[in-house]
């Protein structure tokens, strides 16, 4: 993104944001079908060649040059300068992940669909996340990045609080309406958040702004797989879906909120060079 300039890097990190999205479905669809085929243990397998093939490209995008060195200094300025858009990636995440784990183990468990039907069943919501994400770019160059941050967590937040109503659909075309709503919010994330930490440091220190937001959204979703997996030992009926994902409301409300409202808008920030 160093070849953008500031006030126009969120058209760019909300094209990426959408592919993110599609990578949502895509990724899950891929676990069922082999699940379905093959059994469990291929979905394992199948992480050798996708990794393989990740770092044959990895290796033949990235330019190979001297790396020089950078003041401890300067790692602790990217450290404090991309905490908050770190705890936002990582938020979001969290709460993405351990909704769509959680409703699939509900799927399976409690209303019988196969492990490819339970798969397919939240594309609805990435398919949004990824419409989202170019609306978000512009949006964010537009206005900055609180605005579009604040909307997105309130907004999946009230899906979220939505599902979590007694009663409220789990599965189905009833429960459509409110996982587009989910989508529409999370993909107003990604481009505020990613941009919020690039435009927080140098032009050199990008790459470990990046570093970190990406280590922050993984650290989401395994803290999301886990506490889904908490809340799955209490029963998966829809009783304790329910609560669960009022809880992931409450996330996105009380922290999602407040932290979007924290994001570094564009500032200048001298160059390490100086």
């Amino acid at each position: 993104m160093s070849g953008f300039p500031a006030s126009r890097r969120g058209t760019p990190l909300g094209i990426w944001g959408a592919v993110a999205g599609i990578a949502n479905v895509i990724g899950p669809l891929l676990g069922g079908l082999l699940t379905a085929g093959l059994g469990w243990r291929a979905t394992w397998w199948a992480l050798l060649p996708l990794v393989g093939a990740a770092a044959l490209a990895v290796v033949l995008a990235v330019q190979a040059g001297e790396r020089q060195g950078e003041p401890a200094s300067w790692r602790r300025l990217v450290r404090l300068s991309v905490a908050v858009p770190v705890a936002a990636a990582m938020l979001t995440f969290t709460v993405m992940i351990g909704s769509f784990f959680l409703i699939e183990q509900y799927l399976q468990d409690e209303v019988g669909y196969s492990a490819l039907l339970a798969a397919a069943a939240p594309v609805v919501v990435a398919v949004f996340t990824g419409a989202a994400g170019p609306v978000a770019g512009r949006l964010t160059d537009a206005r900055g990045e609180r605005l579009p941050a604040a909307v997105g967590f309130a907004v999946a937040g009230a899906a979220l609080g939505g599902y979590g109503l007694t009663g409220a659909p789990l599965h189905g075309p009833a429960a459509l309406p409110l996982g587009v709503l989910l989508g529409l919010g999370l993909g107003l994330l990604f481009a505020p958040v990613s941009r919020s930490a690039l435009n927080a440091v140098p032009q050199q220190l990008h790459g470990q702004a990046s570093a970190l937001i990406s280590s922050g959204r993984l650290a989401g979703a395994a803290l999301g797989a886990v506490l889904a997996g908490a809340a799955a030992r209490a029963g998966t009926g829809a009783d304790q879906v329910h609560t669960a994902l009022v809880w992931a409301a409450g996330l996105c409300l009380l922290l999602g909120v407040p932290l979007a409202t924290k994001l570094r808008e564009p500032a200048t920030i001298p160059s390490t060079t100086d």
